[in-house]
């Protein structure tokens, strides 16, 4: 009995998947913008619907935005999300969670997105009045028995000063999971061409 090589084993393997699921180039800014005029859709039918737009109603351009990040090279929030709200015209200063005086430079913000993965760093006294606060935080801490998750911002201390606050957990980590799957779901189909 001769045995495969593995090497003809993969080949087999591809050359079997090749023909069951035909090879798609996905153009992404083709999907970005699909994702995006769906979703403006949503929102218009769903403000026509009952009266009301499901979004905050926040004023991006000129004001003041800090957003802190980890200040690693792991940082995966900040600097997509400083850019973003660059191109909306808002003065956005980035900083980490090292960053001498950081309690100073927050407390100038209009806006705040931390993504800090440092539990409850940004307290209450830190944010002015009025502050927009979205903590994308999601950190793992000691609880007996297990452990529990918390935010970047401790949300009891700035629930009271802030004007808009994100949970954590509860907030942003549950609208990416959402949004992808649903991107997900979105790209398969569209790569089987099922409707």
């Amino acid at each position: 009995m001769q045995r495969r090589s593995s090497n003809s084993s993969i080949t087999a393997v591809a050359m079997l998947m090749s023909t069951r699921f035909p090879k798609v180039r996905l153009n992404g800014k083709a999907v970005a913008k699909e994702i995006g005029d769906e979703i403006t859709d949503k929102v218009m039918r769903m403000r026509d619907a009952i009266g009301v737009t499901p979004i905050c109603d926040i004023r991006i351009k000129e004001n003041s935005v800090v957003v802190i990040g980890n200040g690693t090279d792991t940082d995966i929030v900040a600097p997509p999300v400083a850019y973003l709200l660059q191109r909306h015209g808002a003065k956005v200063t980035v900083v980490h969670r090292g960053t001498e005086n950081l309690a100073e430079i927050v407390s100038q913000a209009d806006i705040l997105i931390s993504a800090t993965e440092r539990a409850y760093l940004v307290k209450g006294r830190w944010i002015k009045p009025g502050t927009i606060v979205i903590d994308t935080g999601s950190n793992r801490i000691r609880k007996n028995p297990g452990y529990r998750f918390v935010g970047d911002v401790c949300y009891e201390e700035n629930y009271e000063w802030a004007s808009v606050i994100t949970p954590a957990p509860g907030g942003v980590e549950s609208m990416t999971t959402a949004m992808l799957l649903s991107n997900t779901l979105r790209v398969v189909k569209r790569a089987l061409k099922f409707e």
